[in-house]
């Protein structure tokens, strides 16, 4: 049986390959990772605010990633992460998406906006509205709803979408002792140093500018300018 310590240094070990070499804390013992906002070319997501509360850099990608998914007989989600209840809004048109903006900077709340190119999610497009407990979750999802047009979707649901394509629907999520002890063992040894930045008006014309490239290529309701010259046709 993996111990574990075992696990928490398989999940070092993986982080040092995606990730980048750590340092070390001299005063903690604590490998220390470093991550934050790169507006690469095709990053699907715009953010609005942030909520220190999650720490989903060390829950989703260290121990779900990581650990959890790695090993088959353990399958769980971080109790950190049966504690997120978040609000999911899925316009089905680029219309509905663009027009959404707007609205979700006004809501003052964390979140994220984007195109869906994660293969275990349907739709084209999301976002997601965070929250700590059930009852936050639901306060959220009135307040939302009543921002958002009654045709587009709206959704209160627990963690990550691919959490429950491989644990298994979230209403039967359960926290074993095992699984306590490892979550114990990686928050004494590892740390997620975020560094935040201001975002500019050129991260957020890179970010504009891939969805219009996405939805160009798959969204059949994009109404929006040619992007690239079309082909001269000829009569058959």
């Amino acid at each position: 049986m993996t111990t574990p310590s075992e696990h928490v240094t398989k999940a070092i070990v993986l982080m040092i390959t995606n990730k980048g070499k750590p340092t070390v804390d001299e005063d903690t013992g604590q490998w220390v990772f470093t991550t934050g906002l790169h507006f690469e070319p095709e990053y699907p997501w715009w953010f609005f605010g942030s909520d220190d509360r999650m720490n989903c850099n060390l829950w989703k990608i260290v121990f779900y990633d990581f650990i959890a998914d790695y090993d088959p007989e353990l399958s769980c989600v971080a109790s950190h992460c049966q504690n997120c209840y978040k609000v999911v809004v899925k316009p089905k048109t680029w219309k509905d998406f663009t027009e959404l903006e707007e609205v979700f900077e006004g809501l003052g709340m964390p979140g994220k906006m984007g195109v869906e190119v994660r293969p275990k999610v349907k739709g084209l497009y999301g976002a997601y509205f965070y929250g700590r407990g059930l009852e936050e979750g639901r306060r959220n999802y009135k307040k939302i709803r009543k921002a958002v047009p009654d045709h587009i979707p709206v959704i209160l649901k627990r963690g990550c979408t691919e959490m429950e394509g491989t644990v298994g629907p979230s209403d039967k999520w359960e926290v074993s002792p095992e699984q306590l002890e490892i979550e114990e063992e990686l928050e004494r040894r590892v740390r997620i140093d975020v560094i935040r930045r201001e975002k500019t008006e050129e991260d957020k014309k890179r970010v504009h500018d891939y969805w219009q490239r996405f939805a160009y290529k798959f969204d059949y309701t994009y109404e929006g300018e040619e992007l690239y010259s079309k082909p001269v046709t000829y009569t058959p």
